[in-house]
């Protein structure tokens, strides 16, 4: 057994590095739709892979399962970057292909490939946030042109559903929000300070944005000091 998953693991590990070569060829170019047949293909092969393990596997005894002891290696090892990039630019084709939506197939697809590269969480999410957020973004900053007026409670929520975004992100972004449509309140304010509507629009936002009276105290502080004082 142990030549056996020697021999079978080489000939695996031989497929994937060439297969990542490849992508990594495509990433330096900027070849999108060759860095996203690449990882297609990748993780078709990985699939194939997987299921053929799995028979093997059926009827043999162990807590270690074949496919966890062949498949235990890195593939592109050295090349972070082009990890990172290859990941970005699926992520960027998917979801032009799919009108802003992120499939349940890409996700499963982006989830596999960093699973195989060992592509680290920290370093997936930092790319995922960079790509995806714009999206959001765009959407949170349209719905709240008119702070008296908000109504696109229902189109932000479709997004970070499509999108597959985690809540920390979503805070993030609409804190952003907060801030800029603050900073143009602040520059219109006749010496920085509020008129009555004006207030009674920020905090209309604030609730829109549910951003917690804390961090908006916060933000006001930093950004109305100076006026105040």
């Amino acid at each position: 057994p142990v030549v056996f998953d020697s021999v079978l693991s080489t000939q695996i590990k031989s497929t994937f590095s060439a297969q990542f070569t490849q992508v990594a060829q495509f990433v330096r170019v900027g070849n999108v739709s060759g860095v996203k047949s690449g990882v297609d293909s990748m993780i078709s092969y990985l699939n194939s892979v997987t299921s053929f393990l799995q028979k093997i596997d059926n009827g043999m005894e162990g807590d270690e399962t074949v496919a966890e002891r062949i498949l235990g290696f890195e593939v592109g090892m050295g090349m972070a970057k082009e990890k990172s990039n290859a990941y970005r630019m699926y992520l960027k084709a998917s979801l032009s292909e799919n009108e802003s939506r992120l499939t349940e197939e890409v996700k499963a697809t982006l989830e596999r490939f960093s699973d195989l590269t060992k592509l680290s969480k920290f370093d997936a999410t930092v790319v995922y946030k960079e790509v995806v957020g714009p999206f959001l973004k765009e959407t949170v900053l349209s719905s709240t042109e008119d702070i008296h007026s908000l109504t696109g409670g229902a189109e932000i929520d479709e997004v970070v559903q499509n999108l597959g975004l985690n809540s920390d992100a979503v805070k993030e972004i609409k804190e952003e929000v907060y801030v800029q449509r603050l900073e143009e309140i602040v520059s219109s304010a006749e010496g920085g300070i509020f008129s009555e509507e004006q207030s009674a629009g920020l905090k209309n936002l604030m609730e829109f944005l549910t951003i917690e009276e804390g961090t908006a105290a916060k933000l006001h502080t930093r950004l109305n000091g100076p006026a105040f004082k």
